[in-house]
């Protein structure tokens, strides 16, 4: 292979579509283009595909196509899950250029609910992702600028979508079902926020040829050597975004702005003295007393996280969030996107956390800023309707606001096994610490569903079960494994437990183990992972109390010790030092479930 057909491999202008089938009008007929993000059985595609033929809109001319990896991996970014929200945006993309204007996607829920292998809360009616992908205004951006909706629908209502796929905005209170309830804009996670997505070229794509093109240009390379790293690249996993210690989030009224780009010492410097310019005139303007003993903004240099794209500013905020500190922000940063020396066109960024996976992305003129210094309460005005005189963040996308939504996760529900798909169910989180049979497992479920005498029965329970892949049985320590993965996921939140652990005892008399983190009850070491955590008390309980006690002990009715036979697991690296100030292991068993009710 020669230089120059290395150069045009790969290219949106030598390969626009990649395979994927060109939209053709058939006279009388409906065309559909269907692509599978999932392995089907043959047996499951068949199914799919007769529901399709046999939908409310009548003659329908499917198309069908089923990108490999390696394609997928040229047009967006791979992590985990082949059906991501990226590859399902990049796929939507190719649509358009081969000239289709809405599709549908099949993907790992479509495949659980046709082999009838769902998780916790998952509906069992058919289900696919309908995407519309339509210019945008030609007054306001290129002709190539197009917005890619998204909803889940089911085969049956296919029919509707491609005329009613409009998210809506997200509602005031109850977290919702974003993908099935309201939908949701795509986004192209390798440009820059609250940039304008555009069909000619994916960030993924302008990002490989970029590449490409300097290994073939300014290296001594050969060409077949340069292809192997490109195709070595195109698989290969992103880093990490990596912050400084000294980066902390506890800085109070001192404003900490990321910059989304590479500056000079010059730069940065002009950037501070414009934004404490404007800062000044405006405190001088509404007559607030200006301090002289702190810098009010700390600039965050690019080079320090290197993030610019959406996908980086997400994992910025989970990389940054963490080091929350006394007067850091529970749920926001700032950023700015591109350098300032204008005091009278300042817009400041903010990454506003609505819930876990999901973010407001918007800016904001300064002087906004400076009337609501206060981010943690931007919670309530999101929450609420807006009010005169709040900031108020858009629930709905528009000019200056996208509403993020992890990239790397599929387009429905997926927590970590140990949660239901669905957050108001009555679950417990259960833990196998062996190796189960259908037949024992089926048996611990059904004990653990089972309604105690005079248990008052609101709605049906459920159990999330997470089996044990160990070839030995697991242990205490395997156990505290497990607390700290939760702790960490759960940021410390006590709602969530008593968890329970199965184990080969279970299998004999029914019970389970349910188990409580404890609090270390003195500071521990900055060196010690999981600082917040100094152990965890565990029981054994009959399976069919564990909803009963995970209800009163998350809702703070009861003690875990008023539940359960408490005994004492202290963390394996406890400093010796404040042995004296944890309870030993083995501590007091007290019995109290008889006479309860």
């Amino acid at each position: 292979m020669d230089i120059q057909s290395l150069l045009n491999e790969g290219s949106p202008s030598f390969a626009p579509n990649y395979g994927l089938p060109r939209f053709q009008n058939a006279e009388g007929a409906n065309s559909l283009l269907l692509v599978s993000l999932t392995d089907l059985s043959e047996t499951a595609e068949a199914t799919l595909l007769n529901g399709f033929q046999h939908s409310p809109q009548a003659n329908v001319k499917l198309s069908v196509w089923r990108p490999s990896r390696r394609v997928l991996a040229r047009i967006a970014h791979q992590g985990l899950y082949h059906d991501s929200q990226e590859n399902i945006y990049a796929v939507a993309v190719l649509a358009y250029r081969a000239g289709w204007t809405s599709l549908v996607v099949a993907d790992g829920l479509t495949k659980r609910q046709l082999h009838g292998t769902l998780r916790v809360g998952e509906n069992p009616q058919v289900s696919v992702v309908a995407v519309t992908i339509r210019p945008r205004s030609v007054t306001t951006s290129a002709e190539d600028n197009v917005r890619v909706n998204a909803q889940r629908t089911t085969v049956s209502d296919i029919s509707n979508a491609e005329l009613t796929l409009q998210p809506r905005p997200l509602p005031a209170y109850v977290k919702p079902d974003c993908y099935h309830d309201l939908g949701i804009v795509l986004h192209d996670p390798d440009r820059a926020p609250l940039s304008l997505d555009n069909a000619a070229s994916l960030g993924r794509e302008e990002w490989l040829d970029s590449a490409r093109h300097v290994l073939a240009t300014r290296t001594p390379l050969p060409a077949e050597l340069v292809q192997q790293v490109m195709s070595y690249a195109s698989s290969g996993t992103e880093s990490p975004i990596a912050l400084p210690s000294w980066v902390r989030n506890d800085e109070g009224r001192v404003m900490t702005i990321f910059l989304l780009f590479p500056t000079t010492a010059a730069t940065r410097q002009t950037i501070q003295s414009t934004l404490e310019g404007a800062t000044k005139d405006w405190m001088e303007k509404h007559g607030h007393a200006i301090s002289s003993r702190t810098t009010p903004y700390k600039l965050i240099s690019w080079e320090h996280h290197r993030a610019m794209s959406r996908r980086q500013l997400m994992k910025l905020w989970y990389e940054y969030a963490p080091r929350r500190g006394p007067g850091g922000l529970a749920d926001a940063f700032f950023f700015l996107g591109k350098p300032v020396d204008n005091a009278a066109d300042i817009q400041i960024g903010i990454f506003h956390k609505v819930w876990d996976g999901q973010a407001n992305v918007t800016h904001k003129p300064l002087h906004v800023i400076l009337e609501h210094p206060y981010p943690s309460t931007w919670r309530w005005e999101w929450e609420l309707p807006p009010a005169p005189g709040l900031l108020s963040l858009d629930r709905e996308e528009n000019e200056v606001t996208e509403l993020f939504h992890a990239f790397d996760q599929p387009f429905y529900s997926n927590p970590p096994p140990w949660l239901p798909t669905q957050s108001r169910l009555n679950y417990v989180a259960v833990f196998a610490l062996t190796k189960t049979t259908p037949n024992q497992t089926d048996a611990i479920q059904a004990e653990l569903c089972t309604w105690r005498v005079r248990e008052q029965r609101f709605e049906e329970k459920v159990a999330c079960f997470v089996p044990w892949d160990g070839e030995e049985d697991g242990t205490l320590d395997d156990i505290w494994r497990i607390v700290q993965e939760l702790a960490i996921y759960h940021r410390g939140s006590p709602i969530f437990y008593p968890i329970f652990f199965v184990d080969r005892q279970s299998t004999a008399d029914n019970t389970v183990l349910a188990v409580r983190p404890r609090p270390p009850g003195t500071p521990l070491p900055t060196d010690l992972p999981s600082r917040n955590l100094g152990g965890f008390s565990y029981g054994r309980v009959p399976g069919r109390d564990a909803h009963y006690i995970f209800d009163n002990v998350s809702m703070r009715r009861n003690y875990f010790s008023d539940l359960a036979p408490v005994n004492v697991f202290r963390r394996p690296d406890w400093p010796a030092a404040l042995a004296s100030q944890f309870p030993p292991e083995g501590g007091p068993v007290v019995l109290r479930l008889g006479g309860m009710f």
